[in-house]
């Protein structure tokens, strides 16, 4: 009995990590292409127009509210702290940044690729940046 529940727990933070990681970063390898936020910002055309509001109301721009270039630095800092081989983490970026998953050069092993995904979802989750809509809401203090 106590091992399902260990299982079925397993199996919940896999899934909670992986839609983490989809949701930023995206998954290149599914059926139907998944473009995380990541890369739906650095693609467009000008970071500085975009603001990070994701479905909230329009009124004055907050300043204590992280920007784009914080939210990739966030990111960034994740990834780099998950894989320290600087080749890996190139591949990393060729795959899930650039595109480059027909290629296989250029890609991530299959088992190396859900190993990195749990992980630097996992971290997403911790350090607050996924979901994307709680980390450019500010909470107010009274």
């Amino acid at each position: 009995m106590d091992t399902n529940l260990t299982r079925v727990k397993k199996k919940k933070d896999w899934t909670k990590n992986k839609q983490a990681f989809d949701q930023i970063l995206g998954d290149p390898f599914a059926p139907e292409p998944i473009d995380g936020i990541y890369n739906i910002l650095h693609n467009s055309s000008s970071i500085s127009s975009i603001e990070g509001t994701f479905g909230e109301q329009e009124g004055t721009i907050d300043t204590s509210k992280p920007t784009i270039l914080d939210f990739f630095c966030d990111v960034d800092m994740v990834v780099d702290s998950c894989i320290n081989d600087r080749f890996i983490r190139d591949k990393f970026y060729w795959t899930y940044v650039f595109g480059y998953t027909s290629e296989p050069e250029r890609t991530l092993p299959k088992g190396l690729r859900n190993s990195l995904e749990q992980q630097i979802g996992k971290l997403l989750l911790q350090r607050g940046i996924a979901p994307v809509k709680r980390y450019f809401t500010v909470t107010k203090r009274k």
